[in-house]
């Protein structure tokens, strides 16, 4: 195994959950905060991040066939309370 580097991103995450490996190099992160997923290309121990947007109210996973995304919206702001928002949401994204 190699060293630990802390890695300094090109803009704060918001809230990162789900994180996978889609490339070389490449994650995608989804953001609870910012209401979609991001892209991170890390280089050394900089990260470029570019967020995709996907208009949920939160988004805590995602999965990441080839080139797409379905990213899944998250209701966990509202765990133990008897109230139903309606349908979860899953919106797919182009990578």
């Amino acid at each position: 195994m190699g060293a630990v580097t802390q890695i300094q991103t090109s803009q704060e995450l918001r809230r990162p959950d789900g994180l996978k490996v889609i490339g070389p190099n490449t994650l995608a992160i989804a953001e609870g905060g910012a209401g979609g997923l991001s892209v991170i290309s890390v280089e050394g121990d900089t990260a470029h991040v570019q967020r995709v947007p996907a208009g949920l109210r939160l988004c805590d996973n995602f999965c990441a066939p080839p080139g797409s995304a379905w990213v899944v919206e998250g209701q966990s702001d509202h765990f133990g309370i008897q109230l139903m928002l309606g349908q979860m949401l899953i919106r797919p994204l182009e990578l």
